[in-house]
């Protein structure tokens, strides 16, 4: 079954989606593409493995569509989990369900040339060989072996899963699923008559001529409301389908209006995504964390290349995947359901911007923090700059204040250690860290301020300090040996010059 053409993704832009659970900022900003690119490997794992994943295109386009626009209410996620954990727990549900996708996905194909006005998918090319009688048959005969196969699934306990199967068979009793199920008493007469002329007027010219009075029916009926629901309503059971089939575990949830986050174990998703929790060799470090429970905003400091980014983005990817409806990878996590999820980083203009990179900034953090509640969820990563340090720490500190106040949940991570201890001073916000032993990271999570970057460490493990930019001058021709790396660079230096530029052009 394919998704209608109105939840079609490519038709969506950062600038024109500002509205909902996540904006597509966010979405670019944690990497959620990388997400998307890893629900796809560990689907083609699964198969490999032989065990079911999305069977449709139809299904992960809604996966995808997912990603993008995940729930926003706490009822809504509360009945995706409970069909995923029925469909998860239940394999005889599971083996009816999947021998219905997977009737789904062998006509999924003609129909969507006739969902798509004729047009099909770039997916279902290979069909443009056939003739638009040829499609029509294979129409007609998915219109029949589809809706039986669903009818033979085992009534589901969870609510949305029984919405979903009624939903498809409501389908069946309308007049469009008769005219794509190919009952010749709702086709018109004139249809009739050129379903007969292409019979037996075969050539290609003559098939072309009668195209669209022959189509016309069957487009009108698969794109009418009753089908396009009923089509969906068969994309978001393959999407729970799917769910179904992940490692990890189903958040726990709590309806209270403050939104918090505990985690124990928790991966981030995209290496997760091919080790699992479980596989005691993974050379990944799972996070312990308990954010938000007393108090509204977190100073999150530690060295670089010492895990900030990479918990950020963990936290991230699964607050959307807990909205999504589907497991999280971590031994335990418990949350709540967001009405906002942003992750705003330092990021520069594009080539539509009416502002500078620091304008853009600030509309973007102007934009999260008129629409905040304390339902809502964000991560600030370091993102204001000013003329000078003192401007930056102004700014900021207005804005982590301005959020405290509506009590919205922040996590800042930053290597401001002085704006953290002026909170700490204050007694404003929690204040974690990651560990730093023996100038090595160790991906904990303490409590406390890091009191050191770690910058020495990562240029001696990257080459690229002091001696190393003296070491490379000098062979090159630009410095001579001996001479200061800060020493001043003389303006005429012909002879110098031209010695580098040949061994340069040597190399």
């Amino acid at each position: 079954m394919i998704v209608p053409q109105s939840t079609m993704l490519a038709q969506k832009t950062v600038d024109a989606r500002k509205t909902g659970v996540f904006d597509a900022a966010s979405f670019i900003a944690a990497n959620m593409d990388i997400v998307d690119f890893c629900i796809t490997s560990r689907k083609i794992q699964l198969r490999m493995e032989g065990t079911p994943a999305p069977l449709t295109a139809a299904g992960d386009l809604t996966i995808e569509q997912r990603l993008h626009e995940p729930f926003g209410r706490f009822q809504d996620v509360v009945m995706q989990q409970q069909a995923v954990a029925e469909v998860k727990d239940d394999k005889l549900m599971r083996a009816s369900l999947r021998d219905a996708l997977g009737m789904s996905a062998l006509y999924e194909g003609a129909i969507s040339y006739l969902v798509y006005g004729g047009a099909g998918l770039p997916r279902f090319r290979f069909l443009t060989k056939e003739s638009p009688r040829e499609r029509i048959a294979r129409t007609q005969k998915g219109m029949r072996a589809i809706p039986a196969a669903f009818e033979k699934c085992l009534p589901p306990k969870s609510s949305k899963l029984r919405d979903l199967l009624e939903r498809i068979h409501v389908f069946t009793q309308t007049e469009a699923y008769r005219v794509l199920r190919g009952s010749s008493a709702a086709l018109p007469s004139a249809t009739r008559a050129t379903m007969l002329r292409s019979r037996i007027l075969t050539p290609l010219s003559r098939i072309y001529a009668v195209k669209k009075s022959y189509l016309s029916p069957f487009i009108n009926a698969a794109q009418s409301a009753a089908a396009q629901d009923a089509f969906e309503a068969i994309a978001n059971i393959d999407e729970i389908f799917a769910y179904a089939h992940f490692t990890g575990k189903l958040p726990e949830l709590s309806d209270q209006v403050e939104h918090f986050v505990r985690a124990t174990a928790l991966y981030n998703w995209p290496q997760a995504a091919l080790t699992p929790p479980n596989r005691q060799s993974s050379p990944f470090i799972p996070f312990n964390i308990d954010l938000g429970q007393n108090e509204r905003l977190t100073f999150l400091t530690g060295p670089n290349s010492g895990g900030k980014t990479s918990l950020s983005k963990a936290l991230i990817h699964a607050a959307v995947q807990t909205q999504m409806g589907m497991p999280v990878h971590a031994f335990r996590y418990a949350t709540t359901v967001a009405d906002r999820i942003f992750y705003i980083v330092g990021e520069g203009n594009h080539l539509q911007s009416t502002e500078g990179s620091m304008g853009e900034q600030l509309k973007r953090i102007k934009y999260e923090f008129e629409h905040a509640t304390p339902r809502s969820f964000g991560i600030l990563d370091e993102m204001i700059e000013g003329t000078s340090y003192l401007e930056k720490m102004e700014h900021t500190a207005d804005l982590l204040c301005g959020f405290n106040h509506i009590g919205a949940h922040i996590i800042y991570s930053s290597h401001m250690l002085e704006l953290a201890r002026a909170f700490q001073a204050e007694n404003i916000g929690a204040f974690q860290q990651m560990g730093f032993v023996d100038d090595k990271p160790t991906y904990e999570v303490l409590p406390g301020i890091a009191t050191t970057s770690g910058f020495d460490a990562l240029t001696d493990r990257v080459k690229f300090h002091r001696d190393a930019m003296t070491e490379s001058l000098v062979e090159r021709g630009y410095l001579e040996q001996g001479a200061d790396l800060r020493s001043p660079r003389h303006n005429s230096r012909p002879e110098r010059d031209s010695k580098a530029l040949a061994q340069h052009s040597q190399k």
